[in-house]
């Protein structure tokens, strides 16, 4: 085990276990290794001088302490005696890019023995990579294998980020609040007006907090729960009590009264009346992220299962059921969900606004792993009526920046032929699917393959590089285009090339929409940047994936450039193959899907591959009859001009996988 031992996992009296093979890690002798985002990190004690000297270098860096507020190796050095431990993170290269540090205690009224988790640094550039939360797995294995079920630490209840891996991740619960803990003694980084903490206190072997760290924590449903104000407190047994995401753009003023409205609340709550902090979450609140915490009067949140929310929502999911469905388009997993068929009498576009079914639709997503959810209004029986067979929306699971109302996205072109593969179901001999989506009116002919397979052919609609066309997603004064207005291979940002330097060395790059054009004559659709790899710099397709997923999120989440988030695709030219098609190779990293980038590089992207191919149309394939294939790691999709309008045209497969239970 990574302290030497022999033992092989954490067993509680319950026998839930927690193995390293069960967190996801690979044991190499006292180390353990695991793949995040595509790169190998390896976490190991810190045990001599040296390498506790480069942590005490990293402190500095991580929070900018001057000299008299560094941990100085030689305390960590006894550590190990105590009980203690300093853990490691290094990358690939060997740099120590993070570290966390305990001390042994012992809670003389409990009688037992806990660790003291003082310290958890990670290098800025790793930050949000998940390197800190897997240095905690690492952590309660150490600590279990020591026969120790606890360990502690403080954190600034302010900061959105710590809260939300300390609780929602962990599983911790909040058990005190102390008012200004350090004073303002901390110079750097850490020092502010108040340095207000909670303790949290996490029970490793806990079989809810080992559950939630092999699996993951479930959603916690927030209707019905009252939430707490300085003004207003009530006495429940679950109370919300809000906090700002971020404090960008705050005054110091507005922070301070932040500060002391929580002060308040956090006072009354955890300190007066013994409620303990539980849960964490993220979610919109008048355009703006919040988070929240749940505090409630025992360890966990006592619901009833047969009332309230719960209940509504398992009624809500029997309705449902019949209405659930799972399809598969180039491996990609895709939801399909008809509100009409299960009776929802809502309008077409207010199923957007309903938060509650959101959330749920949210949680199935993720129970399914889904990439998107195409939630379907309208009678495919009565195309005739309604001028369409249905309408689609996109709702991403893991969108909206983790919120628990998932992201809206305006087209997925998988999603779509998949939908039409819903509605071949209800009328057999159908030739042509329409169906309404925000980038306009999809239709989708049916074709039969080589292999008797169903194919499907969307009408993507009309092709853009034009700047007006993606005012709304690029901001041209940081992301200016050609002389001619177009971002066809136009000059790439010096702020993003140097972010890029070592994943990829490229100057230039083309953005590209496709969709209709609205009332207004500005086209919608999801807007795509292309950047093409030079073939000699790649090996293969596995190879173009892994610069995707490091490389991507450069670009995609960089909000000060890209206010919606950008999907990003690299693509690689392979020439023509035998049939006489023009070959590429694509990885997309996708907008709208969450911070894990692994995850966000989808085994293929229909929008994205459409607008590539008409990249593709632009520089290279001057043959208007011309086919494109474009290679993703899922499968094949084929990308043409549309002999009768400006469209472009997107062939692939759909089929069922089965039916959601």
């Amino acid at each position: 085990m990574i302290n030497g031992t022999e033992q092989e996992g954490s067993i509680n009296e319950n026998g839930t276990i927690l193995t390293p093979e069960g967190l996801g890690f690979t044991q190499r002798g006292h180390s353990l290794v695991k793949e995040i985002h595509g790169e190998s990190y390896e976490i190991s004690p810190l045990e001599t001088i040296e390498k506790l000297e480069e942590a005490v270098q990293l402190q500095q860096e991580v929070w900018g302490f001057v000299d008299r507020d560094v941990c100085p190796s030689h305390m960590w050095v006894t550590a190990k005696d105590t009980g203690g431990h300093v853990l490691g993170a290094r990358d690939s290269s060997g740099k120590l890019i993070a570290f966390i540090a305990g001390f042994g205690g012992y809670d003389v009224q409990e009688d037992h023995s806990f660790v003291l988790s003082d310290m958890l640094g990670v290098s800025e550039e790793q930050r949000d990579g998940g390197i800190g939360f897997n240095l905690k797995l690492a952590q309660a294995l150490y600590v279990a294998n020591q026969g120790i079920g606890e360990i502690r630490w403080t954190y600034d209840p302010l900061r959105s980020r710590n809260a939300y891996l300390n609780l929602r991740k962990l599983g911790a619960v909040v058990t005190k609040f102390f008012v200004d803990k350090y004073g303002n003694s901390l110079e750097g980084e850490q020092n502010a007006e108040v340095s207000d903490r909670f303790l949290v206190r996490w029970f490793i072997n806990d079989p809810q907090i080992q559950d939630i760290l092999i699996n993951g924590r479930s959603s916690v449903p927030q209707d019905g729960i009252p939430t707490a104000e300085a003004d207003h407190m009530p006495d429940t047994p679950v109370v919300s009590a809000h906090i700002p995401f971020s404090f960008d753009g705050l005054s110091a003023e507005d922070i301070r009264a932040e500060q002391l409205r929580f002060r308040s609340i956090a006072s009354t709550y955890i300190t007066d009346r013994g409620y303990k902090g539980v849960d964490y979450y993220l979610r919109e609140v008048d355009g703006a992220r919040r988070g929240f915490y749940i505090f409630s009067k025992s360890n966990i949140i006592e619901l009833d299962a047969q009332g309230g929310d719960m209940k509504q929502k398992e009624e809500f999911f029997a309705n449902l059921d019949s209405s659930l469905h799972v399809f598969e388009g180039c491996q990609n997993m895709l939801g399909v969900v008809s509100l009409t068929q299960a009776g929802y009498d809502g309008d077409e576009d207010s199923w957007i606004k309903d938060e509650r079914l959101r959330r749920l639709l949210v949680e199935w997503g993720r129970q399914i792993n889904s990439d998107s959810v195409m939630v379907l209004t309208g009678d495919p029986l009565k195309a005739d009526q309604q001028g369409y067979h249905v309408t689609m929306d996109v709702l991403e699971p893991r969108g909206g920046n983790g919120s628990d109302l998932g992201g809206i996205s305006t087209m997925c072109g998988n999603g779509v032929r998949a939908v039409a593969a819903y509605v071949k179901e209800f009328l057999p001999d159908i030739e042509e699917v329409t169906v309404m989506t925000l980038s306009g009116l999809r239709k989708i002919k049916i074709e039969k393959g080589s292999n008797e397979e169903d194919l499907f052919v969307v009408d993507m609609g009309e092709f853009s590089d034009k700047s007006d066309d993606l005012a709304r997603y690029a901001k041209l004064d940081r992301v200016p285009p050609n002389s001619d207005g177009k971002y066809l291979d136009s000059e790439i940002p010096e702020e993003i090339k140097r972010e890029l330097e070592g994943v990829v060395d490229v100057n230039s790059w083309s953005i590209g929409i496709n969709g209709d054009r609205n009332g207004d004559g500005k086209m919608d659709g999801e807007p795509h940047l292309v950047v093409e790899i030079p073939r000699d710099r790649v090996k293969d397709i596995a190879d173009l994936r892994k610069i995707a997923v490091v490389a991507g999120p450069i670009i995609t989440k960089h909000l000060d450039l890209f206010p919606e988030e950008m999907n990003a695709n690299f693509i690689v030219v392979d020439g023509v193959d035998e049939e006489g098609r023009f070959v590429i190779w694509n990885c997309t990293h996708e907008r709208n899907l969450g911070d894990d980038p692994d995850h966000s590089v989808t085994a293929s992207c229909g929008t994205g591959s459409t607008v590539a191919g008409g990249i593709m149309f632009e520089k290279y394939v001057s043959d208007p009859t011309q086919v494109v294939l474009v290679k993703c790691t899922g499968g094949d999709l084929e990308i043409a001009k549309s002999q009768t309008s400006n469209s472009l045209l997107m062939k692939g497969p759909a089929q069922r996988v089965n039916q959601a239970e």
